[in-house]
């Protein structure tokens, strides 16, 4: 889903503001990403890594979808939200992604496992590519921010599905959350 912000947002980004506003785009997305990670803390010491999770990837699936809204609407700071954001919220995803991949598995497990991980998003950034290069003229490019921000519904899922079965982070347990697992071994095991 990520392919369908990053191009998209840079188009609309140059179109609404043109070529010469990008290095103030780029300079205000790690200040955004910092506050991001703020509010992430705060988030995260509330309600566990996997809500923390949840609730990112729901929001950042809500954020896109409005900027969507708003760009739609002829609404020009959405052009810019959505740039910004789009450089920030992968950063987020991604990492808690692979912080939770490496607390639930043992290093043995990371080292037959990481590269599947690192093949399978490989896939999923050359087919978001061909997505875009198919649908950006059919649907129009702002319609792709929509779907990458509806794709996000189905990652929470899985997100929530692989914590079902390997559990809280090591190191992290809620008072009504199962026990940790030992790490992948016990799902495929």
């Amino acid at each position: 889903g990520y392919e369908l912000v990053r191009s998209p947002s840079n188009v609309l980004f140059q179109k609404t503001y043109g070529v010469a506003q990008l290095p103030l785009a780029l300079t205000a997305a790690p200040i955004a990403l910092i506050l991001m990670l703020l509010i992430y803390n705060f988030v995260l010491s509330r309600f566990g890594a996997r809500r923390t999770l949840a609730l990112t990837i729901c929001l950042s699936g809500v954020v896109l979808y409005l900027c969507h809204l708003g760009i739609l609407q002829g609404i020009q700071p959405a052009a810019a939200v959505l740039f910004v954001f789009g450089q920030c919220y992968v950063v987020l995803l991604a990492e808690q992604l692979w912080s939770y991949l490496d607390s639930v598995q043992t290093e043995a497990e990371a080292k037959l496992w990481s590269p599947i991980y690192s093949g399978i998003a490989g896939l999923g950034a050359i087919s978001g590519g061909f997505f875009v290069a198919q649908f950006a003229r059919r649907l129009g490019t702002e319609y792709l921010v929509a779907v990458s921000a509806l794709l996000l519904l189905p990652a929470a899922g899985l997100g929530l599905l692989g914590y079902r079965f390997l559990g809280e982070p090591r190191g992290e347990k809620l008072s009504n959350e199962k026990p940790l697992r030992s790490g992948i071994s016990d799902l495929l095991g």
